[in-house]
Formats: C-alpha cells, sequence, structure tokens
C-alpha cells in the first residue's frame, strides 16, 4: 500500500518530520537536518540515496569522498526502509 500524493500522506509526513525534528533538536545532527531533507527531495538519476551519501560526505570531508558517500547511501538506504514501513503502517492506522 502507498500513500499516494493527497492530503493524508502530507499529514503523516508532516507529524513524522515533526518528531523528527523535534527528537534531533538538541543532537549535532540539528544543523544537518535541513541539508539532509533537501538532498532527500534533490531529483537524481541515482535516486536520493546518492545525494544524502554526498550530503554525508560533504559534513565530514570537504573533498569528494567516494567511500563516505558510499557509506552515507549505505546508511540511509537501510534506514529507508525502516522509515516507510513505519508510514505505511501509520497509513494503514489513518485509513481505520
Amino acid at each position: 500500500m502507498e500513500l499516494g500524493n493527497g492530503v493524508a500522506k502530507n499529514r503523516i509526513l508532516d507529524a513524522f518530520y515533526a518528531i523528527l525534528r523535534n527528537s534531533i533538536q538538541e543532537s549535532t545532527l540539528a544543523p544537518r537536518i535541513d541539508e539532509y531533507a533537501a538532498a532527500v527531495t534533490t531529483p537524481h538519476p541515482q535516486g536520493p540515496a546518492w545525494t544524502v551519501g554526498r550530503a554525508f560526505a560533504g559534513f565530514l570531508s570537504p573533498n569528494v569522498d567516494l567511500q563516505l558517500m558510499m557509506s552515507g547511501s549505505f546508511v540511509f538506504a537501510s534506514s529507508r526502509d525502516v522509515v516507510s514501513a513505519v508510514l505505511r503502517d501509520a497509513s494503514r492506522l489513518s485509513a481505520i
């Protein structure tokens, strides 16, 4: 089941991002959240894992570092599945 592009999807994502933003306000990720959000929404032929990996690498090195990019991409791709499952469950609950 996909969320689609409707109002319910936007409400679920807004709630998810609000919780996420609140939980990282005090963490070392706080200054990075906007750049990661931009990376996820920036179209790229290789998909969002590439843009997130590049953002991750940019925080750690001023040079383009392929190993850092791959590490960031791997972490994003592995956590994306978990987040998608949470959003699917939330979508099912909102339909009840």
